[in-house]
């Protein structure tokens, strides 16, 4: 890259850098599938809000 502007090299560095992070994101997808269950409206009836960790009022069995 001598003899290349600043400014081209700097649009082509991060034009580069976009790639590869586009490249290695989409590889790190294609190693997951995700899942979602339909969920009843059932489901959603008995829904508390979450407490902060470590004061859980139920204990978890284990």
């Amino acid at each position: 890259m001598l003899g290349l502007k600043p400014d081209v090299k700097a649009a082509w560095l991060d034009a580069r850098y976009q790639e590869v992070k586009r490249s290695a994101l989409e590889e790190m997808r294609s190693r997951y599938k995700v899942v979602v269950v339909p969920l009843d409206q059932s489901d959603l009836s008995d829904l508390r809000t979450p407490g902060a960790a470590g004061t859980a009022q139920e204990p978890i069995s284990q």
